[in-house]
């Protein structure tokens, strides 16, 4: 027994003495991941992409106006401009003025454009006692006063005075909602006389009353209407026009676009003085007609009411002085001397549609 102990102790210091010798048949070398010295990651965002602001907002003017809506039912206010003789008097600056020594408020104070004293439209047309007709499709203004007729257009620099093309230097335009047009233009095309006072700033106009102004008259047959002008089949036609459009926050104008024309129906008016209409928008009419008396159509001497028509109101066709004819609709108002105001609704031409 004591032999086997020593040679088992000699045994196991053999194996201790060889691994020390010889190295241990265990794996030296223990392998792993390399150590993480780099991350990886989405690159910062470092832009934000989105809608440009929109600075500019489009939209159509605000009618501030109240003559210049397309309703039948909007009239305009009274006419100031009446007496023997036509005195207004406009200070630069101000809007206060005074006609025929009545203190009248403007729409907004003159202002000058391109060098040219520009007032409200409504105010100088009223003040003159003149005859207005404003169509918004073509943005189109008609003055007509004691014989005189001024066409004009919105940002158009072309005017038509008795007929004849006239350039201006200064387009009527739109200043905070009110349609403002050159004072001397409009003055001198209705015969006026215009001073101007540059110690007080002050602008005078002075000139023959218009025979629109005043009382009433009696209505007589017109003097010299033909009724034959009117008579036949007839295509109501809506011209072409242009729409204006402007800036939101500031009120000017912006661009423009065109609407083209569109045919509005038909009318037939006989001999027997009877009349069918078939309007696209009003509906249909009929009944009879008749020449219009003196000063029922203020401004024209040729023309014939068609009572009873679509909408169930009286309709006017109107005799131009180049032989045109227009279709106008009763308004429902009427002017100081008693006379209706007739808006214009669409050209008469030759043939049906």
């Amino acid at each position: 027994m004591k032999s086997l102990r020593v040679r088992t102790r000699a045994l196991a210091a053999g194996l201790f003495l060889g691994s020390m010798l010889f190295g241990s048949t265990a794996s030296a070398d223990t392998w792993s991941e390399p150590p993480q010295t780099e991350r990886w990651s989405e690159a910062a965002q470092t832009e934000v992409w989105s809608d440009p602001p929109k600075t500019e907002v489009w939209s159509e003017p605000p009618k501030t106006e109240v003559w210049s809506g397309q309703s039948p039912q909007q009239q305009p206010a009274a006419s100031v401009g009446t007496g023997a003789s036509t005195l207004i008097t406009i200070k630069l600056g101000s809007s206060a003025a005074n006609v025929n020594g009545k203190a009248v408020t403007m729409q907004t104070a003159p202002v000058t454009i391109q060098g040219r004293t520009f007032v409200p439209l409504r105010f100088i047309a009223e003040a003159l006692g003149a005859h207005v007709e404003w169509e918004a499709t073509e943005q189109k203004i008609t003055l007509t006063r004691a014989g005189q007729t001024v066409q004009l257009w919105v940002h158009q620099s072309i005017a038509i005075v008795n007929g004849k093309s006239v350039k201006l230097e200064a387009a009527p335009t739109v200043v905070q909602g009110t349609t403002v047009v050159p004072l001397r233009f409009i003055g001198e095309s209705l015969q006026q006389e215009i001073a101007f006072d540059p110690q007080t700033q002050t602008i005078t106009l002075k000139g023959a009353a218009s025979s629109a102004s005043g009382s009433p008259t009696q209505p007589a047959p017109t003097a010299h209407a033909d009724a034959s002008a009117f008579i036949g089949a007839w295509s109501l036609w809506v011209p072409g026009s242009m729409t204006s459009y402007y800036y939101q926050d500031t009120g000017q104008y912006a661009t423009s676009t065109y609407t083209p024309g569109a045919g509005a129906g038909s009318l037939v008016i006989q001999p027997n003085g009877t009349y069918e209409m078939n309007h696209t928008l009003q509906g249909k009419g009929a009944g009879t007609w008749r020449l219009a008396k003196a000063g029922e159509v203020p401004g024209f001497d040729q023309a014939i009411i068609l009572t009873g028509g679509p909408g169930d109101a009286d309709w006017a066709v109107i005799r131009n002085p180049n032989g045109s004819l227009v279709l106008s609709g009763d308004s429902g108002g009427v002017y100081t001397d008693g006379s209706k105001i007739w808006i214009k609704d669409s050209e008469v031409t030759k043939g049906k549609p």
